[in-house]
């Protein structure tokens, strides 16, 4: 996400208040970022067995939800613009894959599930190949 963040943030064709606006998300998501790194990491082993499950099987779904194209959001401003194309472009992009994880650098939470110990456990481990994220 925030690699996509610093390419708008940096892109002379974008406009300036919105490169400031985007350079400024940025930034908050970094200090996200931090914040449930080290809540991840005090609080997982103080998880039951049962609690560790459902946080192994959930950790990767965000990866899909920010990798996805969003084609239904770009459908619809094509139809607004009422864009005599539009069903043909969706269905070309739809034909090469609605979530693109090409599009994102996901290594900081693998490195984070590692870290804790998400694949000690065969669900955390088993969670993150169903996602693709682990071969």
């Amino acid at each position: 996400m925030n690699a996509y963040l610093s390419l708008l943030a940096n892109a002379d064709e974008v406009q300036p208040v919105n490169r400031i606006t985007t350079d400024y998300h940025r930034k908050d998501e970094l200090a996200h970022s931090s914040i449930f790194r080290n809540l991840t990491k005090e609080i997982f082993h103080h998880l039951s067995y049962k609690e560790k499950t459902f946080f192994c099987q959930v950790l990767p779904l965000p990866v899909h939800w920010f990798a996805s194209q969003e084609f239904i959001v770009w459908e619809a401003i094509l139809n607004q613009l009422n864009f005599k194309y539009t069903n043909e472009v969706i269905g070309d992009c739809r034909a090469e894959s609605e979530v693109n994880l090409n599009r994102i650098d996901y290594s900081e939470l693998i490195q984070l599930a590692s870290e804790v110990g998400v694949f000690d456990m065969i669900e955390g481990k088993e969670s993150f190949e169903r996602q693709g994220l682990l071969s």
